[in-house]
């Protein structure tokens, strides 16, 4: 008895002694005149090594993704974070522009002040998305964060038609929606499109995902490089509602549509650039690394992993076919 209540004593003070080691990140948000803003969502965005270098996806640490919503006085904490790291934090609040406050280091204080300002309203079709979150009994749901995926444009800098992935400028990076489940993204150009990245729920087969979207289970396989209609829940897949298909690829007028964006092939001699689309295809070789392969493009490791969302799930293989975004 004594000895099952020492090593459980010895549990607790170990978990006490982990809890303690972790960060609380604190803050205040206000408005332009410096009136608190409160119910807005503080979400951690990306992160980054404090000390040395990392390869790892800023978007991937497991703090990311954490969040909270500030009260009366605007002020908000994020608790449990690694204390080895930075972060960049994302600030919404509905009516608001969203901000990014860069950077933050815990042990340092508070957060910089985060200033939101209203955001104007667009009467453009073409340049806004809007939608509503529902659960799975149709509900609205609110506060939930949006983030784009990207962009399909008529004519981009005069070279066509073109999908875009990743940061775009022009583009709001997030969306938060309202009471009402409802929410709003806008880009400061005319888009041809738009992109949905869907999760595979329990009951969802590749059927009713197609029959949701106006898609055919073809196109749900074609975009997400699918050797059958089998979906598994969890799995992330990319839908164009009403069957929009990203730029050409090929290199002809006479090409078919449907840019793959990733996919797993044998080596193929050197990068092939895209005049339709302003990309670069590039396949890799034995020994290149995303960093290597970054550099050679004057792009970075971020920027090729939000063109190529499978390299969030898996490392780098030989074989695999890239698409890079151009560098102009």
């Amino acid at each position: 008895m004594c000895a099952r209540f020492r090593v459980a004593s010895m549990l607790v003070a170990a978990s006490a002694a982990l809890a303690s080691d972790r960060a609380s990140l604190t803050g205040r948000i206000a408005d332009a005149s410096g009136k608190p803003v409160e119910a807005a969502t503080v979400l951690v965005y990306r992160a980054g090594v404090k000390k040395g270098y990392s390869t790892y996806c800023p978007t991937c640490y497991v703090d990311c993704g954490k969040r909270t919503i500030t009260d009366r006085s605007g002020s908000f904490t994020i608790q449990n974070l690694n204390p080895e790291l930075w972060f960049d934090l994302v600030v919404l609040r509905d009516g608001y522009s969203a901000a990014l406050v860069k950077k933050v280091d815990p042990s340092k204080g508070p957060a910089g002040p985060a200033v939101l300002t209203p955001r104007a309203a667009v009467s453009d079709p073409t340049r806004v998305v809007r939608g509503r979150v529902v659960d799975l009994q149709r509900r609205s749901v609110g506060a939930v964060v949006i983030e784009p995926q990207g962009i399909s444009q008529a004519d981009w800098n005069g070279r066509g038609p073109a999908s875009r992935y990743g940061t775009i400028d022009g583009l709001e990076p997030f969306a938060v929606s309202n009471q009402k489940g409802e929410f709003e993204l806008a880009h400061s150009e005319a888009a041809t499109g738009k992109v949905i990245r869907y999760r595979v729920r329990r009951t969802d087969t590749a059927a009713s995902i197609a029959d949701e979207f106006d898609v055919t289970t073809a196109e749900l396989r074609k975009w997400n490089h699918l050797r059958s209609d089998h979906v598994a829940r969890g799995m992330a897949l990319r839908i164009y509602p009403g069957g929009m298909s990203p730029a050409p690829q090929a290199k002809s007028k006479a090409a078919s549509p449907g840019t793959v964006m990733a996919r797993r092939q044998g080596p193929q001699d050197g990068p092939v650039m895209e005049a339709a689309t302003g990309t670069v295809v590039h396949h890799v070789k034995p020994g290149e690394t995303l960093w290597s392969i970054a550099r050679a493009y004057r792009t970075t490791v971020e920027a090729i992993q939000s063109g190529n969302h499978f390299l969030f799930s898996r490392p780098l293989q030989v074989g695999d076919t890239l698409t890079i975004l151009s560098a102009h």
